[in-house]
């Protein structure tokens, strides 16, 4: 927990100063002007007194060790001071100090430099290169932002709802964000810039933020985690407290770098891993600070809609068919009212509206001072006919919904109803506040509709995260123990391995003559594949070392002798293990279900629509092992072109079912011996009416460290008839 280290009793400024137009003056200011409650000791030899509070020449001279020093000294001396702080027995340190200064010391130098400090001894440093952080309920606002201004009131937003936190590795972006926060009146708990990350990272922050517990959503702008491994631990601490995490990952890791020998490493991009990972834990991804805005906005500010269903209410037709046109594009629902539902809208909406959705009330809806839109909106909400309303006003007159507001708060209060004010016209501050105030937000259109998506969204995860034992699945008694394993890599038995864990697969037989391979050929009937065994010819179509739909032993023969010549002149320096006759299988609808390893997270699990178009189409979903059998669902529902395996044009649908098993027996495979396995392609996987036959199948060892080596085995390519 890091409660002394955001909530010191005690702050120490090195180097403070006089002048309000450095860093080390701006500090000591902010700290004095946010009410921080605690004692401040500024350190400067040059002066016994620094804004009017009494100064120390060193940290040694402190009357007792401070919680936290606040350090921006120069770049050469910043490890220096941080060895006298832990002398002096203080142990936690913001440094603000950059990476170099005249380029005389170089960004990395610094950075390795505190690291060595924090662990020889202990301490706990934010930074370098932050803007440190602000605490809103405790008033400590160590940082020096001109962003900050003390003056506003910080803690605004309704009784009851739960405060936002952003932890920020960008220092403008974190103190913009929270600015457009305070902007819109919603409470922040912390605002954190973690800066270069030579210590404290931003999950440590985001931990100490959940296990402090009461937080609303979490805002975290980052281009990559320190420790990415952390993060799945974290995010399902977020998920079981239903604590939205809102992330923007921007730019690109060290994990787009991978092996492309296989088809499902080649479709990993830099982000894959992140998403794929943002997805499993119902993570609100968002591109831009625009998108991050409205999201939390909307997980802070409202109830949680529990569905896509939206009611438009506007003050003029062409108003609302333009909302639900925009909301249709988010993938929003319209529902018509029923008969019973129209009758009921009929007593209360004017005469000149309409009565369908949207519903048009005409002028009409701001009479009353909002009796008739609050009468509106309970006999939808009894109904239990929506998920979500906009209505569609002008706020551009002073005091609106303040005069709404008796009429509208009941009802807000009474229900789970969340209510979005698009307004038609400029919207003035005191309209947005009163609005605020009662539980009501005001969007633009997009932003409507993006707000009830990310919203019903998240509200879905939520119930699946409760009702599928966390949406985990969890590796018990392994199939193969990880020297089998090793053992079955080794001589190359890949099919073995595949089968131990119960991956449907044709019958096959590793020949090692002629003679051998039509004997095997006959034993299983044609028609069958005969394929190179090799461990160095991956990608067998391309080599010519594949040939499919062999009818008799004349025909095993000559391709037994075309293989083996292919691969001489295709690969000459390849290690041949014997030829695989595998019995050919009835077409079925081609998928590709593959593992890959992502340096930031380990194995990564690749579902998608297989065969020769895969770097086509690329409609593939990736999760990180191991899924359950109801997550694999999910994964391949994902898909854009999964209407075809619903069954297209009379075509009976394939078996989704027995598709998501073997996704799961393959992701057991990747998780329990992750040690030993660097990638897997199933491809193509066929997928019928009635089961799924694995046909192709590629498996790369992992040598050591999380690199990925073809150092054992592979038997097939290309078999499908």
């Amino acid at each position: 927990m890091l409660s002394k280290f955001l909530r010191p009793q005690s702050i120490a400024v090195i180097g403070a100063s006089q002048e309000l137009t450095k860093i080390r003056g701006r500090m000591l200011r902010m700290l004095i002007d946010s009410g921080y409650a605690g004692r401040i000791f500024p350190i400067n030899p040059s002066h016994r007194e620094i804004q009017g509070i009494a100064a120390y020449p060193d940290v040694a001279a402190l009357p007792e060790p401070a919680d936290l020093a606040l350090v921006a000294t120069p770049a050469e001396s910043v490890c220096a001071v941080l060895e006298d702080c832990a002398a002096a027995g203080i142990l936690g340190a913001i440094v603000f100090t950059a990476g170099a200064v005249d380029g005389s010391v170089a960004e990395q130098q610094l950075v390795a430099g505190i690291a060595d400090v924090v662990r020889r001894t202990g301490m706990r440093v934010l930074g370098p290169n932050c803007e440190g952080f602000l605490n809103v309920h405790d008033n400590v606002s160590a940082n020096f932002s001109p962003s900050i201004n003390h003056g506003l009131k910080r803690d605004a937003g309704r009784s009851g709802q739960r405060p936002i936190s952003i932890v920020a590795q960008s220092g403008a972006v974190g103190f913009g964000l929270y600015t457009r926060l305070q902007h819109q009146g919603l409470p922040v708990r912390y605002l954190v810039t973690t800066g270069n990350e030579a210590g404290l990272d931003c999950l440590d922050f985001v931990e100490h933020i959940l296990r402090e517990g009461g937080s609303g959503p979490i805002l975290i702008f980052i281009e990559g985690f320190k420790d990415p491994r952390r993060f799945a631990a974290i995010a399902t601490l977020a998920a079981d407290q239903g604590v939205p995490l809102v992330i923007s990952k921007a730019g690109n890791s060290v994990a787009g770098k991978r092996a492309a020998a296989s088809h499902t490493a080649h479709m990993t991009g830099a982000a894959t891993a992140y998403e794929a990972m943002f997805r499993r834990y119902g993570v609100v991804s968002v591109a831009d600070s625009d998108q991050m805005m409205i999201a939390a906005a909307a997980l802070a500010g409202l109830p949680l809609a529990q569905g896509k269903r939206v009611a438009v209410i506007s003050t003029s037709g062409g108003t609302g068919v333009w909302l639900a046109d925009v909301c249709s594009a988010h993938g929003l629902e319209f529902p018509v009212p029923d008969a019973a539902l129209r009758a009921r809208l009929a007593e209360v909406v004017p005469a000149i509206g309409g009565i369908a959705n949207p519903i048009d009330m005409s002028a009409r809806v701001i009479e009353g001072r909002g009796a008739l839109l609050a009468a509106v909106l309970q006999v939808m909400h009894e109904a239990h006919f929506v998920d979500a309303v906009i209505v569609a006003m002008s706020l551009s007159a002073k005091d609106r919904i303040r005069e709404m507001s008796p009429a509208l708060e009941g009802f807000l209060k009474s229900s789970a109803l969340p209510l979005i004010v698009h307004s038609t016209a400029h919207a003035t501050e005191d309209n947005l506040a009163a609005l605020a105030e009662i539980g009501g937000l005001c969007f633009s259109m997009p932003d409507s509709a993006y707000a009830i998506a990310v919203s019903s969204d998240y509200a879905s995860f939520l119930r699946q995260w409760g009702s599928r034992g966390e949406q985990r699945a969890t590796v018990v008694d392994p199939a193969l123990s990880p020297r089998a394993c090793a053992e079955l890599l080794a001589r190359g038995d890949v099919a073995a391995v595949l089968r131990a864990y119960e991956i449907p697969m044709p019958p096959e037989s590793l020949a090692s003559s002629v003679a051998d391979a039509v004997a095997a050929a006959t034993f299983m009937a044609y028609p069958v594949a005969v394929k190179i065994a090799s461990v160095d010819v991956p990608h067998k179509t391309d080599a010519g070392a594949v040939v499919l739909n062999v009818s008799d032993a004349a025909g095993v023969e000559r391709a037994y002798l075309q293989v083996l010549a292919n691969v001489g002149r295709a690969v000459p320096e390849a290690r041949i293990a014997g030829m695989q006759i595998q019995k050919m299988m009835p077409a079925g609808i081609e998928m590709i279900v593959g593992i890959t390893r992502d340096e930031d997270f380990g194995p990564l699990l690749m579902v998608g629509f297989g065969g020769v178009l895969i770097e086509v189409l690329r409609d593939v979903a990736f999760a990180p092992v191991p899924v359950s059998v109801e997550q694999a669902e999910d994964l391949i529902g994902s898909l854009k072109a999964f209407p075809i395996l619903k069954g297209l044009r009379g075509a009976p649908p394939a078996d989704v079912r027995a598709l998501a098993q073997l996704v799961h027996k393959v992701s057991c495979l990747a998780a329990e011996q992750a040690d030993l396995i660097g990638q897997i392609d199933l491809n193509p996987v066929f997928v019928y009416p009635q089961g799924v036959c694995a046909v192709d199948y590629l498996v790369l060892g992992r040598a050591s460290g999380t690199s990925s080596h073809p150092i054992h085995g592979t038997g097939t390519d290309r078999g499908e008839p």
